[in-house]
């Protein structure tokens, strides 16, 4: 294997094999080594015996103390191999210069000091130089090893926003600040020597190298006299272009001294390619090579972001920014103006629970990564402490059959949760203090997120310490739906919440009313809608009188979702306003998340006309294309709530391609087990009830039902799964099946919602449905009777009203035991039909009307 291994016979997954092996065994790296060499001098040409093995390096193969794992690429000043490092105990980047000729020397020691003076420069978006020397006429540079792509690579690697690619080229112009401010010069910035790591850092690399990219006219010491005229090598003997002129700064190609400015018009260039899709016409120039960037010419690109590049590209470099730090002062301003939050679990009010800075300074000089241990006590312990034990007791005493069993499952997520938690938390610390690979910035928002979610765990943990048993129907489903930890290691989307505010004052204010509107959201996750509606409404006067309007808009937002379940009438004027206001301050999520809310309560509960309900859920989409970033599960909603309205109202046709998306888009976040998956599943096998399809509907509705059942064989959740299940059963004259499956629903939703609710309704139609199939005439009409009248004490909808009527006008009918009443209760349902705006359940009972006369 040792011979296939230096032959490059292996396949891909046995040679990964081995080269794990070899960086972790020490006496296979030396047998490896041994054979490496013995190979490398028997297939040396004359003259070059006993030479360092430098060039093709095969693996095992020695530079120096380094000792190769494996190439990595090939570029035009050298080539670069995965290494050893002994001291430090772990793989780097070796570069290989490629070898300078007999009279180089001078340029090899130029190159040495710079790279040793790189390897003073320690930043979080520098890659870090450890050593640098020579073997024979070759210089080798030892420097950190990052897995990632450069930016030429994650260009090319999909369609990318502005924003994604402004946050970029700012950590790669913090790289090239740092490097400026301790008198280096990059003189070869362009996209190929940017990288961005698997963990979303940027780091610039290859500082200095331009340097031996120069045929300068020197002193023979190697003083460090001004260069006289150099040729770039980018430029050959006859003119012709190769290399990296394209980024050069006019200066730099006309030989002339350069400083800091030239390495801000080469940024401006590649920063002008990504955005744009082309690089900018540059007058010294003539003939540039097309950019080899896929990224579409964007359709949007701000004004002033625009202007910041286009200042940096000026041919006279005193009318450029003085320095990077001016230019990325002038991209974080105008970036300040319109950003957005990003979605999912809610991360805009991130900010708002840690001021910026706020982490670090705390700790000063002393910095402890350890996993803050009284914080997390005061939320959720692994111990038997008097907050489990008051959570475990309001499970036990809901009195339901398998209240021990959603204990153990509800105290086992949040346990993991807060493992991976604090995981994440030594993690981000680390990646800036240990590990040095990560800026202070970048830990104060990972930090701040980690708050936030460790806020909503404590407001979930702080109602179900409350000891109401009410509140535990849906923990276990709840639970599941804690904001990831993950997003809290996408600095992208962190870069994107809201600022909080200046004022010191405001800020705190605002954080006080962010954990309050945290204990609103948990209350009606947990169903306690009534709760959560008298929360809200207490903090109300407190955030319209702060003035900040994104916590005023997420307030209102959580509002009226909350009154959408209490009174819907209630509720509308109250999200018009939550759009209106998130609008104001462009907090994109929010504006959405209210209007998805408004499309649902327009089309499925207040029954109004459906374009109206479509115009909402237009705005929605609308919003989240603006945003620039992809937000799959806010998208996965609105088309959800959207399809919702279009069911109810009768138009299953066109909810099934939304109901289509919404699946799709919930899947590949979430999982295919995952509840919020199972809601839309029920809600596409009752499209394609409604389309006459059964045979295709009963399939779905069970991976529906045994989702649910799996996680809580007792919620309310299992209800509204199992009684859409049983009008499929119904339709295919499954009729027993069909009783279990609304018996079921029945039980389950009086337990959570008590013996008004209007959710009862449904299950009651289904069992009326169910005996009039048979021919039951008594026990439907006494099924359809008790739905009519919970209907009318609690129904918002007038749809679902003269559904039941127009249901029980055909039994009363049939069963000849009220014609008269039965034309009354159809007349009744064609008008609320009418008012509604539904035209196809007002010309089926006009036209039963018409072909039922006489009593």
């Amino acid at each position: 294997m040792v011979v296939a291994f230096l032959a490059g016979g292996l396949a891909a997954p046995d040679r990964s094999v081995v080269e794990s092996h070899i960086e972790a065994c020490r006496d296979c790296a030396e047998l490896m080594t041994w054979a490496a060499s013995d190979q490398a001098n028997r297939s040396r040409s004359i003259g070059r015996e006993g030479r360092a093995f430098i060039g093709q390096l095969a693996p095992g193969s020695r530079v120096d103390r380094y000792q190769i794992l494996g190439a990595v690429g090939r570029g035009g000043m050298g080539e670069v191999y995965a290494a050893y490092h002994p001291d430090l105990d772990r793989r780097i980047a070796l570069k290989v210069v490629h070898e300078a000729g007999g009279d180089s020397a001078v340029r090899r020691a130029r190159l040495l000091r710079e790279a040793r003076a790189i390897a003073r420069l320690s930043h979080p978006n520098v890659v870090s130089v450890y050593d640098a020397g020579t073997v024979d006429d070759r210089v080798y540079i030892a420097m950190e090893f990052v897995d990632g792509k450069t930016i030429h690579e994650w260009l090319r690697s999909g369609p990318r926003s502005w924003r994604e690619i402004l946050d970029v080229f700012l950590g790669a112009a913090r790289g090239l600040a740092a490097a400026h401010a301790a008198g280096v010069i990059h003189r070869d910035f362009k996209p190929q020597n940017v990288m961005i790591g698997r963990d979303r850092s940027v780091r610039v690399m290859d500082f200095g190298l331009a340097r031996l990219a120069e045929e300068p006219s020197e002193p023979e010491d190697g003083s460090d006299a001004v260069e006289r005229s150099p040729v770039p090598v980018t430029v050959t003997k006859t003119g012709a272009l190769i290399g990296t002129v394209a980024y050069m700064a006019p200066e730099q190609f006309r030989g002339e001294p350069l400083d800091a400015r030239a390495d801000q018009f080469s940024f401006c260039v590649a920063f002008h390619e990504a955005l744009f899709g082309t690089r900018p016409q540059l007058s010294h120039v003539t003939a540039t090579p097309e950019a080899d960037n896929p990224n579409p010419p964007r359709a949007f690109v701000p004004g002033w972001l625009h202007a910041s590049v286009s200042r940096g590209l000026a041919e006279n470099r005193d009318e450029r920014f003085a320095s990077m730090d001016d230019l990325m002062r002038a991209l974080n301003h105008g970036r300040a103006r319109p950003r957005r939050r990003a979605i999912g679990a809610s991360i805009g009010l991130a900010a708002l629970l840690v001021a910026v800075g706020g982490w670090r300074a705390a700790r000063g000089a002393r910095i402890n990564c350890a996993v803050p241990a009284d914080r997390l006590a005061a939320v959720w312990s692994g111990h038997d402490d008097a907050r489990r034990q008051s959570v475990h007791r309001a499970f036990i005493s809901s009195g339901r059959p398998n209240a021990e069993t959603s204990w153990q499952r509800v105290s086992g997520a949040l346990d993991d949760y807060i493992h991976d938690w604090s995981a994440m938390h030594v993690q981000a610390c680390d990646a800036t203090y240990v590990r040095r690979e990560q800026s202070g910035e970048a830990l104060d928002l990972r930090m701040s997120c980690l708050n936030e979610n460790l806020d909503q765990v404590r407001a979930l943990t702080d109602v179900l310490a409350t000891g109401d048993s009410s509140n535990t129907a849906q923990a276990t489903f709840v639970v599941q739906d804690l904001p990831q930890i993950s997003r809290c290691a996408d600095l992208s989307a962190l870069r994107s919440a809201i600022p909080p505010p200046r004022n010191e004052h405001t800020a705190r204010a605002a954080r006080d009313l962010a954990s309050v509107i945290n204990d609103v959201n948990a209350l009606y996750d947990l169903g306690n809608y009534r709760s959560a509606h008298a929360k809200a409404v207490s903090i109300r006067k407190q955030a319209e009188a702060l003035e900040y309007k994104p916590l005023l808009g997420q307030l209102l937002e959580a509002t009226g979702r909350v009154e959408s379940e209490l009174e819907p009438a209630r509720a509308e004027p109250v999200l018009e306003e939550a759009v209106f206001t998130a609008q104001a301050c462009r907090d994109d999520s929010t504006a959405a998340k209210a209007a998805s809310t408004l499309a649902y309560l327009e089309g499925a509960r207040l029954g109004k006309s459906q374009a109206e309900a479509d115009r909402w859920a237009r705005l929605a989409i609308a919003t989240l294309d603006r945003m620039g970033r992809d937000q799959p599960r806010i998208r996965a909603w609105v088309l959800h709530d959207q399809a919702i309205g279009l069911l109810t109202q009768g138009y299953p046709e066109r909810a099934y391609p939304l109901l289509e998306q919404s699946l799709g888009l919930k899947e590949s976040v979430l999982g295919k087990d995952h509840p919020d998956v199972a809601r839309t599943l029920t809600a596409l096998a009752s499209t394609l009830h409604g389309l006459g399809k059964d045979g295709q509907a009963l399939p779905i509705a069970d991976r529906s039902v045994a989702i649910v059942a799996r996680i809580d064989a007792d919620s309310a959740l299992l209800a509204t799964v199992t009684n859409n299940r049983g009008e499929i059963h119904t339709a295919l004259g499954r009729y027993s099946e069909a009783t279990l499956d609304f018996e079921t629903a029945l039980r389950l939703w009086r337990l959570h919602f008590g013996p008004a609710s209007a959710m009862l309704a449904h299950p009651l139609d289904g069992l009326g449905e169910v005996e009039r199939a048979q021919g039951h005439w008594k026990r439907a009409i006494d099924f359809f009777e008790e739905a009519l009248r919970v209907r009318k004490e609690s129904e918002s909808n007038p749809i679902l009203v003269a559904d039941t009527q127009f249901a029980l006008s055909q039994c009363l009918w049939e069963s000849r035991r009220d014609r008269e009443r039965a034309r009354t209760l159809a007349s009744s349902a064609a008008e609320k039909y009418e008012r509604a705006g539904q035209a196809r359940g007002q010309e089926r009972a006009l036209a039963w009307l018409k072909s039922h006369r006489s009593p």
